[in-house]
């Protein structure tokens, strides 16, 4: 059966050599953008952070049923912007993708909202990429509140929000398959934090999926896009019997990186 494979990435390359090996497993591939908003800068969150410090004893939290009333109306106008984008979209190497907001929970439900439509209804398959940049600051020291915090909503709280409404979909469903994949790279303070703190909860989710899907944690220890791509459709087309073990892959060729 021909299957709808979402990706999420920041990382071109990766994404490049996912798609070749997609289409010649007879995949249908989208891919979804990491795009931070440009109109929230680290001085306003900064401002934020510090605001929000100071009067926390005095600012009461929303329940979750008024936040999603509050966001409906964006999730549908965001929707209904991406869907006449889907029928023109922008190409990247002449392939769709979707933008994405990390930050905005509105932007996780409106983009997913929007890959299922451009997909025919159904994804059935999603890989996510991580791979946070660096800042350039080597010490914690150094960096400012709205730094930190810029960080963790887009790397801790934005993908474990978008892993929260895949694993809803593919449960409700009753199927369904995430890969979180752990690129390699030389980490600042903020980048371990994230690129650590999506490890712990990948394996987390992982070894508590049931039997209406399945996710998957993969390291790739190679930092070869073209090997790490072969791999994945492989783990996609033959997904190993114990979902809590963490997948290494080193670039040999031998399945599950053993």
């Amino acid at each position: 059966m021909k299957k709808t494979t979402l990706t999420i990435s920041v990382a071109s390359a990766y994404l490049d050599a996912l798609i070749q090996d997609a289409r010649i497993s007879g995949r249908t591939l989208l891919a979804i953008q990491a795009q931070a908003d440009s109109r929230r800068n680290t001085s306003q969150a900064d401002a934020r952070a510090e605001t929000r410090i100071e009067s926390e004893s005095t600012v009461q939290e929303e329940s979750e049923s008024t936040f999603q009333q509050e966001l409906e109306p964006d999730i549908q106008n965001q929707a209904s912007a991406g869907s006449a984008e889907a029928e023109s979209p922008d190409l990247m190497d002449d392939h769709p993708f979707i933008s994405w907001n990390p930050g905005s929970f509105a932007s996780t439900k409106a983009a997913l909202i929007e890959a299922e439509t451009a997909l025919g209804g159904t994804v059935n398959e999603a890989i996510l990429f991580i791979d946070p940049p660096s800042t350039g600051n080597p010490r914690l020291s150094d960096l400012s509140l709205g730094q930190i915090e810029a960080a963790s909503t887009t790397w801790i709280t934005g993908y474990a929000q978008l892993l929260r409404e895949l694993g809803r979909r593919f449960a409700e469903r009753g199927s369904g398959l995430i890969l979180v994949v752990l690129l390699p790279g030389d980490r600042d303070p903020l980048g371990a934090m994230a690129a650590g703190a999506m490890e712990a909860l990948a394996c987390t989710l992982a070894a508590q999926t049931t039997e209406a899907y399945k996710l998957f944690t993969v390291r790739d220890e190679s930092g070869q896009p073209e090997l790490l791509a072969r791999y994945l459709i492989k783990v996609l087309d033959e997904p190993p019997r114990d979902s809590s073990k963490l997948l290494r892959h080193s670039g040999r060729i031998n399945l599950f990186g053993k």
